[in-house]
């Protein structure tokens, strides 16, 4: 009697088994591109957000510094004055807006600026990034003329009457002891050396420098040698 052979059709155990596997190799791969590509966007998000958050804060910055006679209503005369170095236009408020934050103090999440004539605080601006375990920290140094360049890049002897303050605004997360590089007496901060230290711990930095007039030096009131 002939024995009638059966079409079979489908997959075998083994085959459905590696097709599986293949499938589920491919969706791991496919699922580890697209983490990838969401961390890409979120940290290029908040580089955006950091970015925008310094260039607004430097906008007000150079703001405040072409108020007019700002230095001179402030009380501030010249290089003569005992805390020249700490005697900043702009002003670095606590959270509470009350309170004025040191020069080696921790940053803020809101960080609060306004002008050295705002003496109620009413014109503060508060600056602040998503990511709560950051900090932005906003450091200001006064720098001698020596330090300020003509086009040329060579020392600007001549701008007697100019003030130059330099800086820059840090965003990092954990803490830095900013009194390792910070010269009291001397009013100077070790910049390069902080950034340089701190990499691990700094998300994002923006440097600045602004410029404004002495008007009482101007005016001959208060003298100097030319070289501040």
């Amino acid at each position: 009697m002939r024995k009638l052979l059966q079409d079979e059709n489908g997959l075998s155990m083994f085959e459905l088994i590696g097709a599986i596997t293949i499938f589920g190799l491919a969706s791991f791969l496919f699922s580890a591109i697209l983490f990838s590509i969401f961390r890409a966007s979120v940290l290029q998000g908040q580089q955006l957000e950091l970015q925008q958050t310094a260039n607004n804060l430097v906008a007000q910055m150079e703001g405040i510094s072409k108020i007019e006679n700002i230095y001179k209503d402030a009380g501030y005369r010249g290089k003569f004055n005992s805390d020249w170095s700490e005697a900043h236009i702009v002003k670095i408020l606590a959270a509470d807006k009350m309170s004025e934050l040191l020069s080696i103090d921790q940053g803020d999440n809101p960080l609060y600026i306004s002008d050295i004539l705002d003496t109620s605080n009413q014109r503060a601006s508060s600056y602040h990034v998503k990511d709560q375990n950051i900090k932005i920290k906003l450091i200001q140094q006064k720098n001698e003329n020596e330090v300020t360049k003509t086009i040329y890049a060579t020392p600007n002897y001549r701008d007697t009457f100019s003030i130059q303050t330099s800086g820059v605004i840090l965003f990092y997360k954990e803490e830095i002891e900013f009194s390792d590089y910070y010269d009291s007496s001397a009013g100077l901060w070790a910049l390069e050396q902080l950034l340089a230290e701190n990499e691990a711990s700094i998300v994002y930095s923006r440097k600045f420098v602004l410029t404004y007039r002495d008007d009482e030096k101007a005016s001959g009131e208060v003298p100097g040698n030319g070289r501040w």
